[in-house]
């Protein structure tokens, strides 16, 4: 009888078996990849493997691919519940993140409303410690209340400081600290801790003026900031302080040249190291001796400088006996100064062989100040008699003044192969 009525029911289909038939469905779903396939699928009779109606999951040729959206086997990804819900979370997510950005919004218009009605301002102070050795700072020296004050210009400074200290020790002269809200940062961006502020009297050369002063507990010098540097007009007198500094530093590099190079600059006339000049002498010269030429009596006195200067600087030296002698000739320079030349073309130049070197030309001197940046004029002082003779040319470089004969020590003007022996010298030692 129990059997029988097994039978009718099964044939009947009760609702209560089918419901638990259906949630074993369900289940074996979720072992097969359903976790990852919408349940609404099956209720509708499509497949869950890939959504067709046509024919069920089991017959499915997507029941054993591969789900592109959560990497399990059993679906496709448009049927995948997975990528539902990860769109529904991202969702979510946005809709949070929104509110909350509304959220932050309001309290930021909150803060930035606050602020305008504080209205506190907040001034940086640029201003660098420098260490030892720094090029040295910039101030001026100024009256606050009829105190002597020296001040550090400080253009990084918006506002003028001083150390509490310098406030407590001459707090009689000032007036009280008044509270405020400004803030002052450093170059650190940390916050300077404010005693308070005062306006003081500021005498500055021939200027007197109410200025505002901000006294710190931190700071230890006196810095001058903006407001002041711009009121009491010290900008101007900063720019002759640098004048005047980069003129001091330049006189000191150049005293520092001349000192190393003392040498070179030293008064007195120079002399080519390691060079004898040398004038080659034709085939048995005959000597010449010629007397002295009568001189203008409006030069005379100029010559007998001439011969006095050129006695001290050991170009001549004065002899009592020569088979060669040489009349001069006085040439009067554009500085009002005597040039003492002889007369060598009736003596050494038709008796030595002339040297000869070739002059360039003004393409090759352009061609080799191409380029140039800077550029300076060297003009070499008795530049032929910083040249050493030897001792057999001396004999033939002697000249026969008024006050009697002299020998040339040095290569003299109006020699022939003065020209070429000077640049073969100074060209070839320059090349």
């Amino acid at each position: 009888m129990e059997a029988a009525s097994k039978n009718a029911v099964d044939l009947r289909g009760d609702s209560s078996t089918s419901e638990v038939n259906q949630l074993k469905q369900r289940k074996m779903q979720g072992q097969k990849g359903g976790p990852s396939t919408s349940s609404s699928n099956s209720d509708n009779g499509s497949c869950y493997c890939c959504g067709e109606k046509n024919h069920r999951s089991p017959a499915c040729k997507f029941n054993k691919s591969t789900c592109h959206a959560c990497g399990k086997i059993g679906h496709l990804a448009r049927v995948c519940l997975s990528r539902g819900r990860a769109n529904q979370r991202n969702s979510n997510f946005a809709k949070q993140t929104n509110t909350s950005r509304s959220a932050n919004q309001r309290v930021h218009q909150v803060e930035n409303d606050s602020s305008e009605e504080e209205a506190t301002p907040v001034y940086e102070l640029f201003s660098v410690s420098t260490v030892a050795g720094a090029p040295p700072a910039f101030q001026v020296k100024v009256k606050i209340e009829g105190i002597h004050a020296t001040m550090e210009v400080d253009t990084g400074a918006p506002v003028t400081i001083v150390p509490f200290a310098f406030f407590r020790n001459h707090e009689s002269v000032f007036a009280p600290l008044q509270k405020t809200s400004m803030k002052l940062r450093s170059f650190t961006r940390h916050e300077l801790e404010i005693a308070g502020t005062t306006n003081v009297t500021v005498e500055y050369k021939n200027q007197r003026q109410l200025l505002p002063l901000v006294v710190v507990h931190q700071s230890s010098v006196m810095l001058m900031g903006r407001s002041w540097i711009r009121d009491l007009g010290v900008l101007k007198d900063l720019e002759d302080q640098l004048f005047t500094n980069a003129i001091q530093e330049s006189k000191q590099s150049l005293k520092d040249i001349l000192e190393k190079h003392n040498e070179l600059f030293a008064d007195g006339l120079g002399k080519v190291k390691n060079v004898q000049v040398h004038l080659n002498k034709i085939a048995d010269p005959t000597p010449r001796f010629f007397k002295a030429r009568p001189v203008p009596y409006a030069y005379r006195v100029k010559v007998e400088q001439e011969i006095d200067r050129l006695l001290e600087l050991g170009v001549l030296e004065p002899v009592q006996y020569s088979d060669w002698a040489t009349p001069v000739v006085p040439v009067l320079k554009s500085n009002g100064n005597v040039r003492l030349c002889g007369d060598f073309k009736l003596t050494v130049n038709i008796a030595t062989e002339l040297e000869r070197y070739p002059l360039p030309n003004v393409e090759d001197l352009f061609a080799r100040l191409s380029g140039g940046v800077t550029f300076s004029k060297i003009d070499l002082s008795d530049a032929y008699c910083q040249l050493e003779l030897d001792d057999s040319s001396k004999d033939l470089l002697v000249i026969n003044t008024h006050r009697g004969l002299f020998q040339y020590c040095r290569l003299p003007f109006g020699v022939a192969s003065a020209s070429g022996v000077s640049r073969i010298c100074l060209w070839g030692g320059t090349n």
